[in-house]
């Protein structure tokens, strides 16, 4: 089971809902992402590991601006 969470803007976090798996917790994030752009990571509870969701694992690509 995987929590899954966004960081706020003052650094605290924020629960938003959970998950069976870390395939559906990234599905979730990634539907999470289309409605408000923000840092979104999973929790496993039972190994107590946290898994931050990239643009990239989420299907956004990343721009970079040249000078």
């Amino acid at each position: 089971m995987f929590d899954i969470f966004t960081k706020e803007p003052r650094g605290s976090v924020l629960w938003l809902d959970s998950a069976e798996d870390l395939e559906e917790a990234k599905s979730k994030a990634k539907k999470f992402y289309s409605e408000h752009q923000a840092e979104y990571f999973a929790f496993d509870g039972y190994t107590q590991t946290r898994f931050v969701f990239t643009l990239e694992q989420l299907g956004y690509q990343t721009t970079k601006r040249s000078t």
